[in-house]
């Protein structure tokens, strides 16, 4: 496969990044209310994530059906495939950029809508509050709209796309990945990491069955929930990847997955990029119901430009 960024753009993007950095300073909100301190990392936990080499940018999602900003990594090396990750109740911050630019020096395009409008926090019961605010309507537009983004793009044009959900964002992506999906959205992957994953039998029962499955438990996540998500994805004759992180590494704590949960992750994506496409109508999906899609979405997109971090730092 030849590389699909010349090495002008490269340059471009690279130095843009430097820039568009200061815009998640420390973890915290870059408007809608004070930065706070990103979630750190349990005791003991290893140091994932500080030795990446790449830095995002933040872009608009306006040309694909969505008027939310989202912060973008890209590998410096031809992409395996994109990564779209629906962010925990903390919001868009330090943590989970950070795993973003980790990816991309893994070989993924990364994008990571932002739910919140630039706010984040630490505070359990307000991240709790941010989450509750995004409707499944709202959550299937956005998440449509940066993949999109990936498939769509000029620049890029991802044959493969994976939808990843950390925490709280779980649910937000199981709402975007029922069954039905436009062409332009879909999806060959899914991955729930963190959280007990507990969903109703009807919204497990409504996911589509074509993309691959991974789901990493979180360490709050009781056996008895596990069994219940497992036999609910056996009755709805789902075949799914089930595993557990190890203690202290929970996504609400701890974005920078350690090595071991991260090394999994990687070789669950390369494994599903790399399976012949399935045929026979679309992968994954963003609800068919959504009144909000863009019905112009099959039609060329033209091309997002970046934004400057004080830019995207007003933008609503």
């Amino acid at each position: 496969m030849r590389c699909l960024f010349p090495s002008a753009l490269l340059l471009v993007l690279s130095l843009a990044s430097v820039s568009a950095a200061t815009a998640l300073p420390g973890g915290g909100g870059t408007k809608g209310g004070s930065s706070v301190p990103a979630p750190t990392a349990a005791a003991g936990a290893d140091k994932a994530g500080q030795g990446q080499k790449t830095q995002g940018i933040v872009i608009r999602l306006d040309d694909f059906g969505s008027a939310d900003i989202a912060y973008l990594s890209i590998p410096d090396q031809p992409p395996i495939g994109g990564i779209v990750l629906a962010h925990d109740g903390w919001g868009l911050n330090w943590g989970i950029s950070t795993l973003a630019d980790r990816l991309a020096d893994a070989g993924y395009i990364v994008l990571i809508p932002d739910f919140f409008s630039g706010q984040t926090t630490a505070d359990p019961l307000r991240a709790g509050e941010l989450i509750r605010d995004v409707t499944p309507e709202t959550a299937a537009k956005t998440l449509g709209a940066a993949v999109r983004f990936l498939r769509e793009s000029p620049r890029f044009r991802a044959g493969r796309v994976a939808l990843v959900g950390f925490g709280a964002g779980n649910g937000l992506a199981v709402s975007a990945a029922k069954a039905g999906t436009p062409k332009a959205a879909r999806l060959d992957t899914l991955v729930l990491v963190g959280g007990p994953c507990s969903f109703p039998e009807e919204t497990v029962a409504r996911l589509d069955k074509r993309p691959d499955l991974l789901v990493l438990f979180g360490t709050a996540a009781t056996p008895e929930a596990r069994d219940a998500f497992a036999s609910l994805l056996k009755d709805s004759k789902h075949t799914a990847d089930l595993g557990t992180l190890p203690d202290g590494t929970e996504p609400s704590a701890l974005l920078l997955l350690p090595e071991p949960s991260f090394a999994r992750l990687d070789a669950f994506l390369r494994k599903s990029f790399a399976a012949p496409e399935k045929k026979n109508a679309v992968i994954g999906a963003i609800d068919s119901m959504n009144p909000f899609r863009d019905k112009d979405a099959d039609a060329p997109a033209p091309k997002a430009s970046p934004v400057a971090p004080a830019e995207a730092a007003t933008t609503p």
